[in-house]
């Protein structure tokens, strides 16, 4: 058997690579720069943690009464646990660096340099798992919430600190974890339940 994985298993590395450095390199646009560059760290920025999302907090609270809380505790019950197996499991198992600590060739658009490790990625795991949830209580509005999931993802290899693997392995954790807790946890719950 082992004849057979490793061939298989650099093969895809290679791919992976040769993906990374097209998106990173080569696939770019002053306008993607600033477009990704800002997208990127969007929950972290000044405007988004003290303005925008305690905003819409309170325009969601007000619209939606009697769901508010509960996709909200949904959301953060989810995040806490998809982001302890992504760091406590995943990241120690693989022990991938990231690409701006190898000599791929990472150019790195951010002003700084993640230190953590590369597989899975955690901002693709956390927007699709609350993609997922968002998707589950509003499926009329679930291609908005998957498109901004998939662009928050691409952005990671764009800006050079994750390779595609990474995300792909992060959005399919993700959305696993999202249905997992959702149908074995949440749902033998009815305060969580679709009303």
């Amino acid at each position: 058997m082992g004849p057979h994985i490793n061939p298989l298993r650099e093969l895809i590395l290679k791919f992976d690579h040769w993906l990374f450095l097209k998106i990173n390199n080569q696939w770019t646009h002053s306008v993607l720069d600033w477009f990704f560059v800002n997208m990127t760290d969007l929950m972290k920025t000044d405007a988004f943690v003290k303005i925008i999302l305690p905003l819409i907090l309170v325009l969601f609270a007000f619209w939606k009464k009697k769901t508010a809380l509960q996709i909200i505790a949904s959301i953060a019950f989810t995040v806490a646990i998809a982001d302890f197996v992504s760091y406590k499991i995943f990241k120690t198992v693989f022990d991938r660096d990231r690409p701006h600590y190898t000599e791929i060739g990472a150019i790195v658009k951010v002003p700084y340099a993640p230190t953590s490790k590369s597989f899975p990625s955690n901002h693709a795991l956390n927007t699709f798992a609350v993609a997922n949830i968002l998707a589950f209580y509003w499926p009329a509005s679930g291609l908005f919430f998957w498109i901004f999931a998939f662009l928050m993802a691409y952005s990671r290899v764009y800006v050079g600190v994750h390779y595609p693997l990474d995300i792909i392995a992060g959005m399919i954790l993700g959305m696993t974890i999202a249905v997992v807790i959702r149908r074995t946890i949440l749902l033998r719950f009815p305060w969580f339940k679709k009303q």
